[in-house]
């Protein structure tokens, strides 16, 4: 096994992501804190992955452009799709979310999103109906 890399050496469109990478964000209307970890682009295709931290209640949303995936490190998440029923989620768990899906979501956890397309901003669409099954 040789030397590691610190990441000079790696192919084009290659990254390496670091503990604390990107600036910690709050979110008081969604009860969250976020950290953007990465965004690329390959192609025509892109990709963003965003830490969050949540204790409480986030706003019903859609997104108008991106799939979406749930990965829950810690904690545990209820999720509501198009006002069918409760899904809860624990660590280790995943969800994808369709674009144009109303969901909302609540309970205290860290988790990834990974968008699909990229998140760009203006990319959420927040309803005033809760979407409760």
């Amino acid at each position: 096994m040789t030397e590691e890399d610190d990441g000079s050496s790696l192919p084009v469109g290659s990254q390496v992501l670091r503990s604390g990478a990107g600036e910690r964000l709050e979110e008081p209307s969604n009860a969250a804190h976020v950290r953007p970890i990465v965004r690329f682009s390959e192609g025509s295709s892109s990709t963003s992955v965003t830490w969050v931290s949540i204790d409480g209640r986030h706003r019903p949303l859609s997104s108008r452009r991106s799939a979406r995936c749930y990965y829950v490190l810690s904690g545990e998440l209820t999720f509501v799709l198009d006002s069918r029923r409760p899904i809860r989620l624990q660590a280790s768990d995943a969800l994808v979310i369709p674009r144009g899906c109303v969901y909302e979501l609540e309970g205290s956890a860290t988790y990834l999103v990974m968008n699909t397309p990229a998140f760009e901003p203006g990319d959420d669409e927040y309803v005033e109906e809760p979407v409760r099954g």
